[in-house]
């Protein structure tokens, strides 16, 4: 493993940059030859800003911030530097964008904190804690620097960008990178995407609140145990009135809140709690 690591890692620099915009730094991940740059939003910030790249050669070349998926923290970058016009860039594998599984080994790499100039992108590896549509999580000490940076699985296909990193160094989020493939079209064209989150129900009215017509398979609504039938009375504990005022909630919600259900099911009153999905119904 150690040996398979070392040999992933020098593969993989190439294709791993720094990005400095103005005093913030970052880091990105080279994923086509004309010069697209995967980063997290928060570093791309500003649609239109420009950006200086450092290769992992030690160049510095220039390039500008097109679109963002601010919701979930996915950004696009791309080399314009008129000095290099007509070179191909080495580039990354994507993966298929299906999400890993918990346990799955992982390395990332990017440009942590403190790190001088000329310095090679750095390697850490470790273990996905949980694995969603929306957020990774691994156990991969990660600080300040390494935002926007690649995440791979052992193959050296990209899995994820690192976005939030906690303070105790062990335990931090990556956009997987299938947000990233299905709104490439509109980040390449210079958008601001935003989504919200998705339940999975349908329902009718019915006293005091929603009776469910339809549970959508393996939506966040299955995982939690709703049930045909059941009645929806509230939602964080407030009461629900239709269909239409309960999506209207859920979409202005980030994917990934955990939320808090009132329900009748035969006549009994319980609170079930779930997890909102990516989506918009």
């Amino acid at each position: 493993m150690e040996s398979h690591i070392v040999q992933l890692a020098a593969r993989l620099r190439p294709v791993t940059v720094r990005l400095r915009l103005g005093d913030a730094k970052g880091s990105g991940v080279i994923i086509s030859d004309d010069g697209y740059i995967l980063t997290a939003a928060h570093v791309s910030n500003r649609i239109d800003r420009q950006v200086a790249i450092e290769l992992s050669t030690g160049e510095i070349v220039q390039g500008v911030a097109l679109g963002a998926h601010f919701t979930l923290d996915a950004g696009l970058v791309r080399i314009t530097d008129s000095r290099y016009r007509g070179r191909k860039w080495p580039t990354a594998v994507m993966s298929d964008g299906q999400t890993p599984q918990p346990g799955a080994w992982c390395l990332s790499l990017g440009y942590p904190g403190g790190t001088t100039d000329g310095q090679q992108a750095v390697a850490r590896m470790g273990r996905v804690l949980k694995s969603r549509d929306w957020v990774l999580q691994t156990d991969c000490e990660l600080v300040g620097g390494d935002s926007g940076g690649p995440l791979f699985d052992m193959a050296g296909r990209v899995i994820g960008i690192n976005t939030y990193i906690k303070e105790s160094i062990d335990s931090n989020f990556h956009v997987p990178v299938g947000i990233f493939q299905r709104s490439r079209k509109q980040l390449e064209a210079g958008d601001v995407v935003h989504c919200g989150a998705s339940l999975g129900i349908f329902g009718e009215p019915h006293a005091n609140g929603l009776r469910i017509t339809r549970v959508v398979d393996e939506s966040p609504a299955v995982q939690c145990g709703l049930q045909v039938g059941d009645q929806l009375l509230a939602y964080d504990s407030e009461r629900v009135n239709s269909t239409e005022d309960l999506a209207q909630r859920v979409r202005k919600e980030r994917p990934g809140k955990i939320v808090q259900l009132r329900i009748v099911r035969d006549g009994v009153s319980m609170h079930l709690n779930v997890e909102l999905g990516l989506g918009d119904s």
